[in-house]
């Protein structure tokens, strides 16, 4: 009969299935298969400690003031913390780590205005940067700041809706703002007095300004919002289009490039092209297209007309803004060359505009034919240039007065 082993051969047994062990997990590799796993140590193995600078031990002592502290403590420790670099990677991680954004978020839910402040502006600046923003997000930070925008204090507001600005730039964000009524509330922020729109910074009391910075942060945050078709339905309905276009009349152009930025990103919508149209914003987007200054507004203005010259009614508008002439004008200039979306933007607008021929007119006055030539004659120009170089050209060419052009 068999029998088990016996008590004495474990022993053995037992050393023999270890030195098994061991030899099955000792690796035989190459040289190079040996560098690749040391690399890979190396990239799991944290930081020295030696390495990590005194600053981010600071920020995590600070962190842990906030959580613990009282109101005062939890004050003073806000304002030491916005006092470092909260720009650096190594800072920002401080704060992660130690989960630093959870307690933030939780501040905006007490009812200190002090301590919302402090927290605001801490997160106002983490959050352009992109990974934080998703966090912020995620860690359900969008309800807190929509709700934090009817707090009477305006300097709150204000930051409220810059911190928005820079977490809508992500789709979960946006479509929270609007899930949470958000949209609304930053549209009746634009609704500002448009004697303080005209009136120079010096010249306008601390309450002004106060409104007209209100106005910049809500439409820097309606611009980053708008990057959704459901939003912008949102605006239209909350009475943006009217707001948007009294804000274009205004002489603060921290206020004028959000404000044409959100009117181009809205102009993909149809019923918006009309809007635009009906509430005579054509000549004062034509106005701010000569601002030599300032390439963005540019490029945001020509945007607009490219988007929006379909209809024949506002390319006649825009011919009789005189807006043909500082178009062909940037197509010209090389400093434009340099900037492509500038460029596609000019050539777009003058693509559509060139549909009618009362346009065609004046842009053969500006011998615009041969400078969507000279343009053609790059060939390493961006494909979006040389497309709508081919569409203006294709415009221009019905007559045959352009055609002969062409040729010789």
């Amino acid at each position: 009969m068999k029998t088990d082993k016996s008590d004495e051969d474990l022993p053995a047994e037992e050393e023999k299935c270890a030195l098994r062990e061991v030899i099955v997990e000792e690796p035989v590799a190459s040289e190079d298969s040996s560098e690749d796993y040391s690399s890979e140590e190396e990239r799991k193995t944290e930081k020295p400690k030696h390495d990590i600078p005194p600053e981010y031990w600071h920020i995590q002592k600070l962190v842990k003031y906030i959580k613990t502290g009282n109101q005062t403590a939890t004050v003073v420790a806000l304002c030491c913390l916005k006092d470092h670099d909260l720009s650096t990677e190594i800072n920002q991680t401080a704060i992660q780590e130690i989960g630093g954004l959870e307690i933030l978020i939780n501040l905006l839910d007490t009812k200190d205005l002090k301590c919302k402040i402090g927290a605001l502006e801490v997160l106002t600046e983490l959050s352009h940067n992109p990974d934080i923003r998703r966090c912020i997000a995620d860690l359900g930070g969008i309800p807190l700041l929509v709700k934090n925008l009817t707090e009477p204090a305006r300097d709150l507001q204000i930051l409220v809706a810059e911190t928005i600005a820079n977490v809508a730039q992500i789709k979960k964000a946006r479509k929270a703002v609007r899930k949470c009524n958000g949209i609304p509330k930053l549209v009746d922020f634009l609704d500002v007095n448009e004697v303080y729109l005209k009136t120079p910074p010096e010249q306008l009391t601390a309450d002004q300004k106060g409104l007209v910075n209100m106005a910049k942060a809500a439409t820097r945050a309606l611009w980053a919002i708008s990057r959704s078709s459901k939003n912008i339905q949102v605006m239209m309905k909350s009475g943006s289009v009217p707001l948007l276009a009294r804000l274009l009349r205004s002489i603060h152009m921290e206020v004028v490039v959000p404000a044409v930025g959100t009117i181009s990103q809205c102009a993909d919508d149809p019923g918006y092209q009309l809007a635009i149209q009906t509430e005579g914003m054509i000549r004062d987007i034509v106005r701010h297209l000569a601002t030599e200054e300032n390439p963005m507004l540019r490029r945001y203005c020509a945007e607009t007309i490219f988007k929006c010259s379909e209809n024949a009614l506002t390319r006649d508008m825009v011919r009789q803004a005189g807006g043909l002439d500082p178009l062909v004008n940037m197509a010209r200039n090389p400093k434009t060359k340099e900037d492509k979306p500038l460029l596609a933007a000019v050539t777009g607008a003058i693509w559509k505009t060139a549909i009618s021929p009362e346009n065609v007119e004046r842009l053969d006055q500006l011998k615009t034919v041969e400078t969507l030539v000279k343009l053609l004659e790059n060939v390493e120009e961006d494909e979006g240039v040389l497309s709508n170089v081919v569409g203006a050209l294709c415009e221009c060419l019905k007559f045959e007065h352009n055609r002969s052009t062409l040729r010789y």
